[in-house]
């Protein structure tokens, strides 16, 4: 089974994955390997019943997968992979896309606490700025997203970290390393950092933990080159509350009379497969319309009505 989408107005062809709780998509336009290896003989005599959550929540990763996993023919029975052996889940999963019938191509699969989907409709709750080495091994802001406690302190785009939390950015020893993923990336209600300015300044900084709306578009703007005008869009994450937003960038395209668009993925991580639809209408042009943008394929198990775990949702 596989469901088609249409073009409806306008676009630019490009493939977004969005998994949720063991959803994967697989990034070719070939169909599911189909079904030739030798049906698994069911064995789940250590599903014993339980009061402990854990293991619960370890057999329901694996139960679920073993019906609705992208990749689930030829998975194991429940006591050859044995989800409770695992210390916890994300073991489970990581043992999952390790196993020979992925074929290593599983990269897309994780679990959610809670922290995604909020992302993913619009809301976090973190610093709101990311960082990256430069080409000259300088720890530099890369994007900081407006009304979040990062863009509050102060922070912006472009500024050098030169300390977090009174250690240096050097990536000089583990501990350094440890520090700076713990630092930024961490559970901690604030971080301290001391950062210099293009001008040469430096400044020191506390952002607290907050939680914000987030604006994926982190910049646009009009230029007009020669006799082209030429749109340009930074756009950060596919999240669910970005139609208005992109309907409002692309009525300023419109009003400008672009030509050309240049659209700016780098730092996106994926997210909504119903917002890149409608991101992607408004980019084709006519000529597109009533035209296959992508195709969806399912599992067998799937396609034969047979994810009875289903039902227990």
């Amino acid at each position: 089974m596989f469901r088609k989408v249409n073009v409806k107005k306008s676009i630019l062809f490009f493939l977004v994955g969005s998994a949720g709780f063991l959803a994967s998509c697989k990034k070719n336009n070939t169909e599911p390997d189909s079904d030739s290896s030798t049906p698994v003989v069911e064995k789940n005599t250590l599903q014993t019943p339980t009061s402990n959550r854990d293991y619960l929540t370890r057999d329901s990763i694996f139960l679920y997968a073993k019906q609705t996993y992208f990749w689930n023919v030829g998975m194991p029975d429940y006591d050859t992979f044995n989800p409770r052996k695992y210390a916890n889940d994300d073991q489970v999963l990581a043992a999952l896309a390790a196993l020979p019938s992925t074929g290593g191509k599983d990269k897309y699969s994780f679990i959610d606490n809670g922290a995604v989907a909020g992302q993913l409709g619009g809301v976090s709750g973190d610093y709101g700025f990311s960082a990256n080495y430069d080409a000259n091994n300088l720890l530099r802001v890369k994007s900081v997203y407006a009304t979040s406690p990062a863009a509050l302190a102060g922070l912006k785009r472009g500024y050098q970290i030169t300390r977090v939390n009174g250690r240096t950015t050097l990536r000089t020893s583990q501990s350094d390393i440890d520090n700076l993923n713990d630092g930024i990336f961490g559970s901690n209600p604030s971080i301290s950092m001391t950062v210099v300015k293009p001008d040469g300044t430096s400044q020191d900084l506390v952002i607290n933990r907050g939680s914000y709306n987030i604006n994926p578009i982190l910049y646009s703007n009009t230029y007009t080159v020669g006799a082209k005008k030429i749109g340009y869009i930074v756009f950060n994450s596919f999240t669910t509350n970005s139609v208005p937003l992109l309907d409002a960038a692309f009525t300023k395209f419109t009003t400008d009379g672009i030509t050309e668009l240049v659209v700016d993925l780098r730092y996106n991580g994926g997210g909504s497969v119903a917002t890149s639809e409608a991101f992607t209408n408004l980019i084709a042009p006519a000529s597109q319309n009533g035209k296959v943008m992508y195709t969806t394929y399912w599992t067998k198990t799937m396609q034969d009505k047979q994810a009875t775990i289903l039902q227990n949702q």
